[in-house]
């Protein structure tokens, strides 16, 4: 779904076919002003339709990038590598959601997805991407600091990548999703390690958790 400054990244092989030889560049640069002006035009545009846009008119594309403040990758998507290119790659100022959910990111999309730069990204979605410790550890070294809400569930976690979770620096958190993530005492140690004193939401049902589980909350920051 295309929201008020949302887009969301498809394959280009569903995309349209755009007469892109006969826009000029006049033409070009009314549209990427009409779209700064009123951003929620992108309503009007089809999933496709945008995706196509960012592929082929450079004014727009920028337009649009500097605009959008969220994005959704659907778990569909033919071509991952390429949505992964985009986002590490382009420049997104004020994006602040990024739904990554039942993505199956490989190493290579990570690696892509570690450079980026998003200073405004509040929540990332990455529930059902059963990334491994090394590849988790990677994405969250981009250390975003204005994240308040991360959803990794639905996806193994070790006691090794909550630790990498719990060094992370994440001052604003205020929700974190860990349900059905397989967790178990010696995880729920390293998690009670992490000082994020924003947070208010901790979901970590579903889980094969011991009673005694709940004296490491006590002892939490």
């Amino acid at each position: 779904m295309v929201s008020a400054g949302a887009v969301q990244l498809c394959s280009y092989n569903d995309r349209p076919s755009l007469p892109v030889g006969l826009i000029s560049a006049a033409a070009v640069m009314t549209l990427a002003d009409v779209l700064y002006t009123a951003p929620r035009l992108i309503e009007l545009l089809s999933p496709g339709s945008v995706a196509a846009i960012l592929a082929t008119c450079k004014h727009v594309r920028e337009t649009l990038q500097e605009t959008i403040i969220s994005i959704h990758i659907p778990g569909s998507s033919q071509d991952l590598h390429e949505g992964c290119h985009q986002l590490a790659h382009g420049h997104w100022p004020r994006l602040q959601h990024l739904c990554l959910m039942h993505l199956q990111l490989d190493t290579p999309c990570v690696a892509q997805l570690a450079l980026a730069n998003w200073p405004k990204l509040q929540s990332l979605n990455m529930s059902g991407t059963h990334l491994g410790d090394t590849d988790l550890s990677a994405l969250i070294g981009n250390s975003w600091r204005q994240l308040s809400s991360l959803d990794i569930s639905k996806s193994p976690v070790s006691a090794a990548m909550v630790r990498s979770l719990a060094c992370c620096n994440w001052r604003l958190l205020q929700h974190l999703n860990l349900a059905q993530t397989e967790l178990e005492a010696d995880a729920m140690a390293e998690l009670c390690k992490a000082d994020w004193p924003m947070l208010i939401s901790l979901n970590i049902s579903h889980n094969p958790l011991p009673p005694s589980f709940t004296a490491h909350l006590a002892n939490a920051n």
